[in-house]
């Protein structure tokens, strides 16, 4: 595991234990405006999707009524007043990001969420100064699943496709790295979920389980070294 150089995180889920507060937001605005349409279960379900795919099937339904830049700033006015306390961190997460850095991993951000609330929660959490870049939703034409985002950090970066390994939860972070061809390892912070019968490249139930395997294949592959054996020479990569 240790050919990684650049290490992609999604925000909601996978560093923020924010999972109620967004499902909770985009709930309550599609209740508002296109009521009956959603329980709070099917939103869960989509839980790590942009809100401008569910805009995107609301324009119909919403019949010239409102305008979508109405329904957005709604939504955004839910999820300030939810987020007015600051979001928790999971366990351990700042230490561990700390530590990445400090091992000399490239550290980005990569988020389907708007730019404005991200930089609040990342500044509330303390951790804004650890990423390099910060690619959010505003940022993009076209968010996760999309590779978009992960190109964009990637060409920051400098770095390929093989290099990058984009850190997830979801579906979409699955899909995205997929796309643009990055490896994926999935935090099961909430469980396996919806991703139970996929196949991310690598899973872990918390992102010091992350930190322990990237340590081991660090100090594994400088022994190579000291021995005159690459990883390459030693038959591949690290797992």
């Amino acid at each position: 595991m240790n050919n990684y150089d650049c290490l992609l995180f999604d925000l909601d889920g996978t560093l923020l234990d924010s999972r109620d507060i967004v499902i909770t937001a985009v709930h309550a605005t599609a209740e508002q405006f296109v009521p009956g349409v959603y329980s709070k279960e099917a939103v869960l379900a989509r839980f790590g999707e942009s809100f401008t795919d569910f805009l995107a099937e609301w324009d119909s339904m919403l019949e010239g009524r409102y305008e979508r830049d109405d329904v957005y700033q709604a939504y955004l006015a839910q999820a300030k007043e939810l987020e007015e306390k600051p979001v928790p961190l999971f366990a351990g997460v700042k230490e561990s990001l700390s530590r990445l850095v400090e091992l000399g991993y490239r550290v980005g951000l990569v988020t389907n969420k708007q730019r404005e609330i991200t930089l609040v929660n990342l500044e509330a959490a303390g951790i804004g100064g650890l990423f390099e870049i910060v690619v959010t939703l505003d940022d993009v034409e076209n968010g996760k699943p999309s590779p978009e985002p992960l190109e964009k950090a990637m060409a920051h970066f400098g770095v390929s496709p093989a290099r990058t390994l984009m850190v997830g939860d979801s579906i979409y972070d699955l899909e995205a790295a997929r796309a643009a061809r990055a490896a994926c390892a999935i935090l099961e912070w909430y469980g396996p979920g919806e991703l139970a019968e996929s196949s991310p490249d690598y899973r872990f139930a918390s992102l010091d389980e992350l930190l322990e395997r990237l340590t081991k294949a660090q100090a594994e592959e400088k022994g190579r070294v000291a021995h005159g054996t690459s990883a390459v020479e030693a038959g591949g990569k690290n797992v």
